[in-house]
């Protein structure tokens, strides 16, 4: 039976691989962005590694999200998902690549997410 340390580790590295792929990297990719082996960026994904802070940090910025986003089981991908494909929508017309949609996707959730948040705060 897996600890609950485990299944955190797995959840997480479920996370990364999420926003890894919705910014079409394959683990090669994001491991050279983030001066790491595919092989260790591969023990992430899976929850077989543990990370320092500073590991972590260092994923949030090269994915373009909050640190959070990595953690919240509650992240809502099928809002992310949705602002991709509205932007991919009008891409043709204002000449955005498919990769440029996915980063402004990803950056506009995170600010509406911060936003949110600081809204809630008295």
């Amino acid at each position: 039976m897996a600890t609950r340390v485990e299944r955190s580790r797995k959840q997480f590295g479920a996370r990364v691989r999420y926003f890894r792929k919705l910014r079409g990297w394959d683990l090669e990719g994001l491991a050279t962005r983030l001066g790491k082996s595919s092989s260790a960026l591969s023990r992430i994904e899976t929850g077989k590694q543990n990370l320092t802070m500073v590991d972590i940090v260092a994923l949030a910025q090269v994915l373009e999200v909050p640190v959070r986003a990595l953690f919240d089981e509650e992240e809502q991908e099928g809002e992310v998902d949705g602002e991709v494909r509205q932007l991919r929508e009008t891409e043709r017309g204002v000449g955005l690549t498919a990769e440029r949609c996915r980063t402004l996707a990803i950056t506009l959730h995170a600010c509406a997410k911060e936003l949110d948040a600081a809204l809630a705060t008295p």
